[in-house]
């Protein structure tokens, strides 16, 4: 007995093989092939490819989680450091969030027109005129207190350089 009949019979291929030997021996060959690079073709599109591709996903998802992890441990350890030193903030201001807001200001000659408490740690803060570039560095110095700007709005007035500012500062802190 040859290898094909040992395969056949053991496999149970019997129809099959009744199918192929009506077939030349060209056909057969071709059909042999065709079996022979079509299962693994089978085999890797339908499960090793999902598989990489998966892998690939979830490794990605996992290398985004982790830098998020050490962003998170950062800053909550700036937090804490924040909270034990006694600071409100990197300038050294003391007093409520509203009183850093209103000398921040005050200090870099910009006039608030209104503060809204809007929660324990949220401040709508206006400026009905004030200059661009001093603006830039209260934003800067809210930052560095503590002081997360949740939303802004600004306008451009009639005078070069002058805008208006409608703006949510929460203390972070």
């Amino acid at each position: 007995m040859d290898w094909r009949n040992r395969i056949v019979h053991r496999f149970n291929l019997d129809k099959i093989d009744w199918k192929l030997s009506q077939r030349t021996e060209s056909e057969r060959k071709t059909v042999y092939i065709g079996v022979a690079v079509g299962v693994p073709l089978i085999i890797w599109l339908a499960i090793w490819q999902p598989l990489l591709s998966w892998r690939a996903e979830s490794e990605q998802r996992y290398d985004s989680r982790a830098q998020t992890l050490e962003w998170m441990q950062a800053a909550a350890a700036t937090i804490r450091a924040h909270r034990q030193s006694g600071k409100s903030g990197a300038g050294g201001f003391s007093g409520s969030p509203e009183q850093m807001i209103t000398r921040s200001a005050a200090a870099l000659g910009l006039a608030i027109s209104r503060i809204e408490p809007s929660g324990e740690r949220r401040f709508n803060v206006f400026f009905a005129d004030a200059a661009y570039k001093p603006f830039l560095q209260f934003v800067d110095q809210m930052q560095k207190q503590g002081l997360i700007i949740e939303s802004l709005t600004m306008g451009q007035l009639p005078q070069p350089g002058r805008v208006s500012i409608r703006m949510t500062l929460e203390s972070a802190l």
